[in-house]
């Protein structure tokens, strides 16, 4: 059974764009309800407004991606350039939930050659950055250069954010725990020099905290 807000926000839909316009409806929903329930109501309805809209832009997706023998680039390009973060979220999500796998899945295909790879990357980076960040770390920890760098961006830009699940993607994938990650790039890496052991010792304080 829905919330008595959900069935409301129901009703003023159904109110304001059925056959025609029902006033009464309105009028009493309005007028009966306390300002806090209006509140809930406001955001139950704009919550099924945005659903609506992510359904909409995810079908758009598809035909524009898996429909024809060639990818419309520019639509998908537009269609995922005006929204938000939480709004491109919300279109990936309802892309899966109506079509049955990850909008990325399909950027791997040929057809969509090396730019559906570079979009690929950049959609995953939204639906899933720990992820992404973890790939990011993988790469330096592989590499023969200097992995500072990006340890010290990764880490601080999403200290308060996933930098937990990042941590976790990481060790689970590398079998090297971030910590032991810093102390290798700084405490080793700096030939004795205290600027480094400081700034190993400033992150590795930074993620026992997180």
């Amino acid at each position: 059974m829905s919330e008595p807000q959900e069935r409301d926000a129901e009703l003023i839909r159904e109110a304001l764009f059925g056959s025609r316009v029902n006033v009464n409806t309105l009028v009493e929903v309005v007028s009966t309800r306390s300002s806090t329930e209006l509140h809930s109501i406001k955001q139950a309805y704009r919550f099924r407004i945005d659903t609506s809209m992510a359904m909409c832009d995810a079908k758009t997706l598809y035909e524009a991606m898996e429909t024809g023998n060639s990818v419309d680039w520019k639509t998908i390009t537009s269609l995922l350039t005006q929204g938000n973060t939480p709004q491109i979220k919300s279109i990936l999500s309802a892309y899966k939930e109506l079509y049955g796998h990850e909008f990325s899945m399909f950027l791997k295909s040929n057809k969509c050659g090396k730019f559906g790879t570079e979009m690929r990357s950049v959609i995953r980076g939204i639906q899933f950055p720990g992820k992404f960040f973890a790939k990011q770390l993988r790469g330096a920890l592989q590499s023969s250069g200097d992995g500072r760098e990006i340890l010290t961006r990764v880490v601080i830009t999403r200290l308060e954010i996933d930098v937990r699940e990042m941590s976790n993607v990481f060790a689970a994938k590398t079998g090297w725990s971030l910590g032991n990650f810093v102390r290798r790039e700084f405490n080793s890496a700096g030939g004795g020099d205290k600027g480094y052991d400081f700034a190993g010792e400033f992150l590795l304080g930074l993620l026992r905290h997180c």
